[in-house]
This record gives structure tokens, sequence and C-alpha cells, in this order.
């Protein structure tokens, strides 16, 4: 607004107003109103900047702009008007606040180090206290055993001489109590009682019959058995088989007289005799003293007769047969040996009422042994 223009306005005012009395009027100029005004809008622009404080630079562009339009007002200056200025003062002093204290961030790092630290630390000191008190209570422990060691020292028996024989005793049991349980695992035939041989009887041979023989001969000298195994001959329906039966079917050749002074009875031996088997008969018999001398007088056929008994081919090397009195427990006995070496003989004796025919010396001896104890 020219100065000119408002010089002239003054003037025509003072003369319109020169019959009012100016003593009792105040003078009001629009200095007084752009005063009032410019107060007015400083205050407002001072409200607007404070709630644009917070606000970031690159979001609030277009509301600044938006701003310096709504408050425009030709009649203030542009600082007042221009709330920009004043909110990028404000954001150059929190800036300048967070330049000249940038130990703010780093105390709160430091803080959060010296707590996981501390952390640490604790851990550290519980673990030597547990190890402390570990290590103590071993070392307590093993001293302790030490101490009772030393105060109850072990006792050291020493074995005298009765001891000594008392361990040989149970040792030599318990030893001869294992051989007797392998002894009856491996046994298939039993030494205390007469087992059961069948034979063939429909279709017999004495071949087939020694070839029988021979087999069970060989399953008792695997066995180890010490005593005679005593079998009754059967047929194949398990009925016991006739002395003259067995005789037809073994090849046994007796003499009529001395068949009928024997019975049906009778059971058939087999014998390991240091490894070599051997067999015997028991036949049961009639009258002894009747049959004695009928026996007596078959003696020179005998090796013929019971061949059969002879699991092996044997060849007598005497030309006369002379058969011998021995006696073995009391028992009279009759024998001829077939070789030098005295492996084969032919020896018969009688005990109660049963005749016995052997093929080894060692044979009859363990019959008879075994008929006096009962078949045991």
């Amino acid at each position: 607004m020219k100065k000119e223009n408002f010089n002239i306005n003054s003037a025509n005012i003072k003369e319109e107003t020169d019959f009012i009395d100016d003593s009792n009027i105040s003078i009001h100029t629009m200095q007084d109103d752009f005063d009032t005004l410019r107060g007015v809008f400083s205050e407002q622009g001072k409200n607007i900047a404070k709630e644009n404080l917070g606000e970031k630079k690159s979001g609030n562009n277009d509301s600044k702009e938006n701003k310096k339009d709504q408050y425009f007002n030709p009649f203030l200056d542009s600082s007042s008007q221009n709330p920009e200025n004043n909110v990028s003062e404000n954001d150059e002093l929190s800036e300048n606040i967070n330049t000249k204290n940038p130990s703010m961030n780093s105390n709160e790092e430091s803080r959060n180090v010296h707590k996981q630290g501390g952390k640490i630390i604790w851990i550290l000191i519980s673990l030597i206290i547990i190890f402390a008190f570990s290590s103590g209570g071993y070392y307590l422990w093993s001293t302790r055993k030490i101490l009772d060691n030393n105060v109850n020292p072990p006792i050291v028996e020493t074995k005298t001489e009765e001891n000594k024989k008392a361990e040989q005793v149970e040792d030599d049991v318990s030893k001869k109590e294992k051989n007797n349980i392998e002894v009856k695992t491996i046994e298939k035939y039993s030494s205390e009682k007469a087992n059961y041989l069948s034979i063939n009887t429909v279709d017999p041979s004495p071949e087939n019959l020694k070839a029988t023989f021979s087999k069970v001969g060989e399953e008792i000298k695997n066995s180890t058995s010490k005593k005679p195994i005593e079998f009754i001959i059967t047929d194949e329906k398990n009925n016991p088989v006739s002395f003259p039966a067995f005789c037809v079917l073994s090849g046994i050749k007796f003499s009529s007289d001395l068949l009928k002074d024997l019975n049906n009875n009778f059971s058939l031996y087999f014998y390991s005799d240091s490894g070599n088997i051997r067999l015997g008969i028991a036949i049961s018999a009639k009258e002894k003293e009747k049959l004695s001398p009928i026996v007596k007088k078959e003696e020179l056929n005998l090796i013929q007769e019971l061949a059969p008994l002879f699991l092996e081919k044997v060849i007598t090397t005497k030309e006369k047969v002379v058969f011998e009195d021995n006696n073995y427990s009391g028992i009279a006995i009759r024998y001829f040996n077939l070789d030098e070496k005295m492996t084969y003989s032919i020896d018969y004796a009688f005990i109660g009422d049963q005749l016995i025919f052997a093929t080894s010396k060692n044979t009859t001896w363990a019959i008879l042994d075994k008929i006096n104890s009962g078949g045991k």
C-alpha cells in the first residue's frame, strides 16, 4: 500500500472530525489493528509448530504446504506465518540433543552387556561350588574307606592240611557226580535193569542175528559202561523168546540131553572187556545136580556149539580141548582158553538155579557179580 494514499486518507479523516471533541476520544489507528492481528496469528503459528514437532519430514511435506495456504495472511510477516520453520528448528533441536548426548544409547547397550556378563559369572561360580562339594565328598569317602581297611584289615585264611584234604574230597565227589551225570546221558541201555532186544523171528538167519548183536555191542562199547548189560530177547510183538527157540534162531547147537534139563527163560549179556565186546548167557536150570555131569560130558563140543556167541571169528591154537577148574568168590568155574593171550575162552559155572556160559574170564566174573548183587 502506497504511503501517499495513506496520507490523503488521514487528512480527509481529520477534516471530517474537526467538530468532535477529541479530548475524551482515544485515537485508534490501523497500525493498532495490524499489531492485534500479528499477535493472533503469531500464537496460532506456534501452536501449529508444536503439533507437527514429532512428525517426519518425508511424510509431512504435503500437510505443511496445506498449512501454509491455510494460515497465510498478507498482513503478517513470513516468519510468523510459516510453521515449517518452527518445526525444522524443533527437529534441529532434537537432533542437537541426540548428537550432544550419544551416551544415552550406548549406556543401554552397556547395561545389557553387564547383565549377560553377570549371568555368566554366576553360572561359573555355581559350577565351581558344585565341583568343590563333589571333590570334597569323594575325598571324604576315599579317606574313610582307607581308614576302614586299616581298622578292619581283610582276614586272610591260611589253608591247613585238613582244609586242603576237605577241598580235595569235595572236588573228587563233584567230579564223580559229574561223571555219573555224563554217563547217564550217554548210555542208551540201562546197566541196573534188564533191557529188551527185539529180533527178527519171521525170516531169521544166524548171520542177521549176529549183525544185530554186533550193532548193539558197538553202542555199549561207546557208552563206557563198566557193568554187563542184560537183555531179554523178544520177537516183533515184544513177546519173550524161549531158549530152545533162541538156539534155533542163533545157531547154538546143544544136545537134546542138555536142552531138556534147561528152562525156557534166559538172559543175554553184553560186556566191554578192555574195549572188546564179549557175550554171556544165563539159563534157568531145572536140576543143578543132574545137569552138572551132562554139561561136563559136553565140554569137548562147547566150542562149536557156542560159536554164535563170538562176534569175531575165533581160531583155537590148541590141538586138544581140556577144561580146567577155577574159583571166583566161592563159585566153581570150568574154563578153556582158546588162544595164548587168553582174550577168548569158554567158561561155565552154576550160580543158584542158573547155568552161566561166557566167552572170557572177565565176562564170567562180571556176570556172577551182577547176579550176586541182585542184578545191580
